[in-house]
């Protein structure tokens, strides 16, 4: 993989038709455990990892690595998502090839669970919720409060 934090930069190598896209990955931030390509070096064989659940919300890969490396998703990086270890270890998620996702695979099978968390949005929903009871409670009380009209 190669470093490149700049956006519209990583747009502009990527539309190259000579870029390496097959052997090669451009992340916004380099990886904690694994060094960066060195460009003499033989292409690292790719195996495919296997998603074994998923929801909307929520999958789990699973992938065997002979060796260190990185478990690329055709998955739209959002930074709302998050990805577990089956140890609980929590993964950093890195942004690869402009819009993909991709975490550091370490050697031997691994399960990873990726889950969406959005506080804004769940804090929206709780203060819905509220509202719509405290707006029902206040027109049942309305209503209640009315008296007959006389004539």
């Amino acid at each position: 993989y190669e470093v490149e934090p700049d956006s519209n930069a990583t747009l502009t190598r990527l539309r190259k038709p000579s870029f390496p896209y097959r052997s090669r990955m451009l992340l916004d931030q380099p990886l904690s455990t694994i060094p960066r390509a060195d460009p003499s070096a033989p292409p690292i064989n790719h195996t495919p990892a296997r998603v074994i659940e998923w929801d909307v919300d929520h999958f789990v890969v699973e992938y065997t690595a002979d060796q260190p490396g990185i478990l690329w998703l055709s998955e739209n990086y959002y930074p709302y998502w998050t990805a577990t270890s089956e140890a609980g270890e929590s993964l950093p998620i890195y942004r690869a090839d402009y819009t993909f996702r991709a975490i550091e695979a370490k050697h031997g099978t691994h399960r990873v669970t990726f889950e969406f968390h959005n506080k804004a949005f769940s804090m929206s929903v709780w203060l819905s919720l509220i509202c719509g009871v405290i707006l029902i409670a206040g027109t049942v009380i309305a209503v209640r409060q009315q008296r007959p009209l006389r004539a």
